[in-house]
């Protein structure tokens, strides 16, 4: 029967999704059951949506490394045109999809769409596989992405394995079983469309990617502690393979654990032969003056503990802790990171490109309050933001609470997040003056509804007197009318006007009176 995998992403449940997800029901060399119905299961971990991917449902010629494909969407992100396209390292069990669940879900934050592909991570690294010969690195490369055979018998991968077909067979499954996510924006007569795609890998999956980036010419390459292959003929220095090709230099970004025993390498990769230097030398994004945008480097190094690092050793499995989660460190749980929030989060965003959803701000429509003295009223009103990320700041000027003067004043707000991306929305308040005010007393007066004309006409006559007086400057005959109506309404309290209508009255002809300057 066709495995689908089953797992729980919730906090604490790392340690079961590396035993539990990846090998328990298929050894990553098993035979599936060819021929059964291709399927895929969708785990519900809001605010994000996860399809787990069997590799053989999506072609039933693919008979080895099954662990299952993972494929991330954020549906409160304003996606983009992009697919982040992620290789694990070297040498199951650890390096599958389940153990990049962290840098899977950054990245699906973003506005990405994400996949963490399962695909011919071979058991042994390339420095066994080829013990330094540059050749055979570049072989085993290339027949790991194409099928070839030019590498074999080191390496035995068909074209149905190969990271070619794997991806395009999946992209295609995804496009016929969720149409509505957008998936088929990907593909291009039937390859993948190479221009909308951020490839990544970390260690072994990160040469991978550096040279699928060689032969194509992609949207970003984001490379976690790779590349790391030597060449044993030259000193250990990195091979002739690794090298630019169709993917320009200024579009390769990276971070190395200063720690790994091979950081030196992949540094000597990144400043000599992708050319990263010319955007600035390494910044260590755990320095304490070091935040994002790090100088603009295209080169980060980190020198933080270890997930699993202990006093004696705080940089144990410093390697895989650049991105994989059993390593990566985490700082205490929150609401929005119930597993622990990344320490590398800033890092991963920035080589990943920066967020370009602006928050989405929610302001008030415009709105009318009354005088409540010659200056004007304090104003109060609400405005909120969210973002697919975080609100880092949320400004109104002028600022709620404050005081507005006599007319229209418009109220500007600014929300931002991490990245710097704004939005802004204004709306306009309007304080009314003593006269508008007295207008709109006047109408509450004749909107009395079984007041007897007389006091009606009583009680109005002296608000158009006080009106009158307003206008031309008469502030004493203003404030002695206003105090005129204000004796009238409470002799009529109770008897012709309702206790509550008078006392609503009175209210407003004294702070009309408060507005004046009486």
């Amino acid at each position: 029967m066709l495995r689908v995998a089953r797992c729980t992403v919730v906090a604490a449940s790392i340690t079961l999704v590396l035993a539990g997800c990846q090998d328990a029901a298929a050894p990553s060399h098993g035979s599936p059951a060819l021929g059964a119905t291709p399927t895929m299961s969708i785990q519900a971990n809001p605010p994000f949506v996860l399809h787990q991917v069997p590799p053989a449902s999506t072609d039933n010629n693919i008979d080895k490394w099954l662990s299952d494909h993972f494929v991330w969407l954020y549906p409160g992100a304003e996606r983009g045109e992009k697919l982040f396209v992620h290789l694990p390292g070297g040498a199951n069990p650890i390096q599958v999809p389940a153990s990049f669940q962290f840098l899977a879900r950054e990245a699906a934050r973003l506005g990405y769409h994400v996949i963490v592909l399962t695909y011919p991570n071979q058991d042994r690294g390339i420095e066994l596989l080829c013990g330094g010969n540059p050749a055979c690195e570049e072989n085993v490369r290339l027949d790991i992405i194409d099928g070839g055979d030019r590498s074999f018998p080191v390496v035995d991968v068909s074209r149905a394995n190969s990271i070619d077909n794997r991806l395009t067979k999946l992209l295609e499954r995804l496009t016929l079983d969720h149409p509505e996510e957008g998936w088929s924006q990907f593909l291009n007569d039937g390859e993948p469309n190479w221009s909308q795609i951020v490839l990544s890998g970390f260690s072994f999956g990160g040469s991978e990617a550096a040279m699928l980036a060689k032969l194509h010419r992609v949207n970003r390459v984001t490379l976690f502690a790779a590349p790391r292959d030597a060449d044993a003929t030259a000193g250990g220095q990195p091979p002739p393979w690794v090298a630019l090709g169709e993917t320009p230099s200024e579009r390769y970004y990276g971070l190395v654990h200063q720690q790994d025993p091979l950081s030196a390498l992949t540094l000597t990769s990144w400043r000599e032969k992708l050319d990263m230097q010319q955007f600035g030398e390494a910044v260590f994004e755990d320095a304490s003056m070091s935040a994002p945008p790090y100088g603009n480097t295209h080169m980060l190094v980190t020198n933080r503990r270890t997930r699993v690092g202990t006093d004696l050793n705080p940089y144990l499995n410093a390697h895989g802790s650049a991105a994989t989660d059993q390593f990566t460190p985490l700082d205490a749980p929150t609401l929005d990171y119930p597993d622990g929030k990344p320490q590398l989060r800033d890092a991963w965003r920035y080589i990943l490109g920066p967020d370009q959803e602006p928050p989405a701000l929610t302001v008030p429509a415009d709105f009318t309050v009354n005088a409540t003295s010659p200056s004007g009223a304090l104003v109060s009103y609400v405005v909120s933001a969210s973002d697919n990320v975080a609100v880092a700041s949320l400004t109104c000027s002028p600022m709620s609470g404050s005081g507005f003067a006599i007319g229209t004043t418009g109220v500007t707000c600014i929300a931002t997040d991490p990245s710097g991306n704004q939005a802004s929305a204004t709306f306009r308040v309007t304080v009314l003056d003593a006269p508008a005010q007295l207008a709109n007393l006047a109408e509450r007066v004749g909107g009395l509804g079984l007041l007897p004309s007389g006091i009606a006409t009583s009680l109005t006559a002296k608000l158009d007197a006080a009106l009158a007086a307003v206008n031309a400057g008469d502030i004493v005959t203003a404030c002695t009318k206003l105090e005129d109506f204000i004796n009238e309404t409470q002799a009529q309290a109770g008897k012709m006007i309702s206790a509550t209508d008078a006392t609503l009255l009175i209210a407003e002809a004294e702070r009309i009176r408060a507005v004046v300057g009486c």
